[in-house]
């Protein structure tokens, strides 16, 4: 269990003093978000039950990273909107778009409507078929959250990484650390602890007994 400061503070502990605390902090965060990002974390489960979109546009969480389940309450009935690759969205019937109340399909897209990385800034979540111009909706979507990048001084709380594995955590940023200062001895030690750190964690979370909802494929389009 550590604190923000407990772990930069392992910084001036291995002779880092050098660095400024914001850079300290910088290097924590980069380590933070590259294990956030690694596996669909059970402690960044979130869900939206009123998520809007407009015609085939979805307006994302603040916080959201990716899908997980996306689907539309209908007469009380849960209509799963499955995800389309790249190839298969674009074979859609684009020339005579059909609008409906139900979307069945979604995917990640980018200003010209291409696939898109999930996790862009710049991605667009699109589903088809749209409602039609100006029309809105609402959606019910389990999703991946991004994590807020901590502060200094901050409680142990604002680490949604859970306490047991916070050693995690301190080994990444000591191997960012000895990486930057191009001390390959060190940084492969931390590397190695962070590994076996992190396989510790995937064996915890991800097969307690939560059950992480999982997005369903299709690499085809069918008009079924």
């Amino acid at each position: 269990m550590s604190t923000v400061d407990e772990i930069t503070g392992e910084a001036d502990d291995y002779g880092f003093t050098h660095l400024s605390s914001a850079r300290k902090i910088s290097l924590l965060n980069q380590s933070y978000q590259r294990v956030n990002q690694v596996e669909a974390w059970p402690y960044l489960a979130a869900q939206d039950t009123t998520v809007d979109y407009t015609d085939r546009v979805v307006t994302d969480p603040t916080d959201f990273l990716r899908v997980t389940t996306l689907f539309k309450v209908v007469n009380g009935s849960n209509n799963q909107v499955k995800y389309l690759g790249e190839e298969a969205w674009q074979r859609l019937p684009w020339g005579t778009p059909e609008t409906g109340t139900v979307p069945r399909w979604f995917s990640y897209t980018g200003a010209s409507g291409s696939g898109a990385d999930p996790e862009s800034s710049a991605t667009v979540l699109e589903v088809y078929p749209g409602l039609g111009s100006g029309v809105s909706g609402t959606l019910n979507m389990r999703y991946i959250r991004r994590a807020a990048d901590l502060a200094a001084a901050g409680a142990e709380s604002t680490i949604l990484l859970p306490p047991r594995h916070h050693a995690l955590l301190r080994y990444r940023f000591l191997f960012e650390l000895f990486l930057l200062e191009k001390d390959l001895t060190m940084s492969d030690h931390f590397r190695s602890l962070a590994d076996e750190a992190l396989n510790l964690a995937k064996r915890d979370l991800l097969e307690e007994s939560y059950e992480p909802d999982y997005i369903t494929w299709s690499d085809t389009y069918d008009d079924n």
